[in-house]
């Protein structure tokens, strides 16, 4: 079990604090693994009321660990952990909110479109280089991005990689709101005790009725998955990814 991941439950909130920071939080699949065991599991626990993700201070995610990207190279596939944390994403019944200070690269940014809520600093960076990296979109961002942002800001970012600074992700409605570093915690915390204390069914029911077709959603990213792994194996992304970490070793 890694010990990157801190979670706790207060008050029927379930918090995931990313705690890598020497990493820039990049995830390990045993990451992803906490990560999806802690969203199944509020599913079945009644005491959860709602979901919270964040990371350390001034950094959300960088987004996969590239080392871990070049061992799934070389099996061909992505590790449980990694297709668990996906499918937990799509599945989730109750709320998550997000709280985003600094980078959001890859899944960083991904997750943010299976959110319900998401609050950043004015640091906050979202990113998504995946054809930089020789791969594909992937947690159903293909479908979920074009739909909630609209096809050509979603096509800047998933194929350009544009970066998207907090000001630009607030006007694409990628967030809720723009919040003070010192204050992202305070905030997020407010804001998710008081979804904690509606209704539950009613909530629940309320997400559901959003989100719409499910099922659709866990297709797309079937479908996403199978290709991410075969281009992984494929030489424009071992290529990509030996330039990125001579580049890294070079910095």
């Amino acid at each position: 079990m890694s010990n990157h991941i801190a979670i706790a439950t207060i008050n029927g909130i379930q918090t995931i604090r990313l705690q890598r920071p020497d990493k820039m939080n990049a995830l390990t699949n045993d990451m992803y693994q906490q990560m999806a065991d802690a969203l199944k599991n509020s599913n079945r626990q009644s005491d959860i009321k709602v979901n919270m993700i964040s990371g350390e201070k001034g950094c959300f995610t960088a987004g996969n660990d590239i080392k871990d990207f070049l061992a799934y190279a070389e099996t061909g596939n992505l590790a449980d952990g990694v297709i668990d944390f996906l499918t937990s994403l799509g599945t989730l019944d109750k709320p998550l909110i997000l709280a985003i200070d600094g980078p959001a690269i890859g899944i960083g940014t991904t997750m943010a479109f299976h959110a319900d809520l998401v609050y950043a600093t004015s640091n906050a960076l979202f990113q998504t280089p995946f054809l930089d990296l020789g791969l594909i979109p992937e947690a159903a961002s293909s479908y979920l991005m074009p739909k909630s942002i609209g096809y050509v800001r979603a096509y800047e970012m998933l194929a350009l990689g544009e970066p998207f600074p907090a000001e630009k992700a607030l006007n694409a409605g990628i967030i809720n709101a723009i919040v003070d570093s010192d204050q992202l915690d305070e905030h997020v915390q407010k804001v998710a005790l008081r979804l904690a204390k509606k209704p539950i069914q009613a909530m629940l029911t309320t997400k559901r009725l959003m989100r719409g077709d499910r099922e659709k959603i866990m297709q797309v990213m079937e479908v996403e998955t199978e290709i991410f792994a075969r281009q992984l194996r494929s030489e424009e992304a071992k290529s990509a990814f030996a330039a990125f970490l001579n580049k890294s070793a070079k910095s």
